[in-house]
């Protein structure tokens, strides 16, 4: 994503654009710290760079080689966890996917705008907009399909076909045909915007027969006054490219024909389902083709497992269960992790006395979740 020119221009020039000498900035997302470094750049007096990765150690060098790191102050943390001795100026974040709607992007972004952002403080970008437009590109549609139509060495795959034709995937669109004027879908104002879920409709008249075999979608972002960035297939190429939504079959469309598409986000445990029903409507506004789509169907899901989430399961637990609960237990006797891998060990041999190392691994890996940091 660094180098990506298209996406580090506008971010340079949106930077340059809200930051005022000596302001705070909060890189939300900060991996390597690059929005970080342009707005020290830029004149910012002090910023938070706030990543919950240990991608931050590689921004922790760069602020050194540039002379930053007296401005730069870098925090391992979802910043939901993070609390700031000071409001800052400006917040700056792509926390987007391929479409702005990605994992936890719209409640960090309520949450900084509520608790770590001064009034009246700049939001960078303060806007996206989602956009869509049909599709014509067989190939395309039959690359995710092929395999489970035709097989392979003899075999039939057909069944796999039920997932696959609901799974939306990143594309460059820039080479296929696409169908009708954009159209927007829906807007994030990450100034006001309160909601993680989103949800827009959209339509097109055919003008000619053509075949559309899904649906294209991308963003246009303001990230502050003048200065804007998208990800359109007729823009020059940046590093998000676009979402294909395919139709479950190819829809054969007549002159005068139109058709609609609702296209709606809903975040579910950290990630977004995608729904994409599609109705086409002929002239006379009689009803022809109705399809019903959804990210969720594109994922299986074993029957078990999800009737062990429903509100009436008894969990029991497992040893390695007994076990991770006995270490949070002496977690809070502020033992070591030696000591109290090696506690675990005697107690649950069946365990761990093949491979002692598990022990202290899932320890480790408790505290790291769980514990404090110091």
């Amino acid at each position: 994503m660094i180098a990506d020119p298209v996406r580090m221009r506008a971010y340079h020039d949106a930077l340059a654009r809200v930051l005022t000498p000596g302001a705070v900035v909060l890189d939300l997302g900060a991996g390597t710290g690059i929005m970080s470094l342009l707005a020290c750049k830029l004149g910012a007096g002090k910023v938070y760079a706030v990543e919950p990765s240990d991608a931050l150690v590689v921004g922790i060098e760069l602020a050194r080689a540039n002379g930053f790191a007296d401005r730069i102050e870098f925090i391992q943390a979802s910043s939901l966890d993070v609390t700031l001795p000071t409001r800052a100026d400006v917040v700056v974040h792509d926390l987007r996917g391929v479409l702005p709607l990605h994992e936890l992007l719209v409640p960090s972004i309520v949450d900084a705008r509520q608790r770590l952002l001064a009034p009246g403080g700049a939001l960078i970008p303060a806007r996206d907009v989602v956009r869509a437009q049909l599709v014509c590109d067989e190939s395309l549609h039959e690359r995710a399909s092929k395999i489970w139509r035709d097989g392979v060495s003899g075999l039939d795959l057909l069944p796999g076909l039920r997932w696959a034709a609901h799974a939306w995937r990143k594309a460059d669109l820039s080479g296929s045909a696409l169908i009708g004027a954009p159209r927007d879908v829906f807007t994030i104002d990450y100034r006001t915007v309160e909601q993680p879920d989103a949800a827009g409709q959209c339509s097109w008249t055919m003008e000619a027969a053509v075949t559309a075999h899904g649906l294209a979608a991308w963003f246009d972002a303001e990230l502050a006054p003048g200065v804007g960035l998208s990800n359109a297939p007729d823009q020059p190429r940046a590093i998000y490219g676009q979402i294909f939504f395919p139709f479950e079959q190819a829809l054969p469309l007549a002159p005068g024909d139109r058709v609609g598409v609702t296209l709606s986000a809903r975040l579910v445990a950290g990630d977004y389902v995608w729904q994409w029903h599609t109705e086409v409507r002929d002239e006379r506004g009689v009803i022809r083709k109705k399809l019903r789509q959804s990210s969720f169907q594109a994922t299986p899901v074993n029957p078990a497992r999800l009737a062990s989430r429903s509100g009436d399961f008894v969990p029991k637990l497992r040893p390695e269960g007994r076990a991770a609960a006995l270490a949070l237990t002496l977690m809070e006797q502020h033992l070591p992790v030696e000591a109290i891998a090696a506690q675990l060990v005697a107690k649950f041999p069946e365990v761990f006395a093949a491979n002692p190392g598990r022990a202290r691994d899932l320890v480790a890996d408790l505290g790291e979740r769980f514990a404090e940091r110091g």
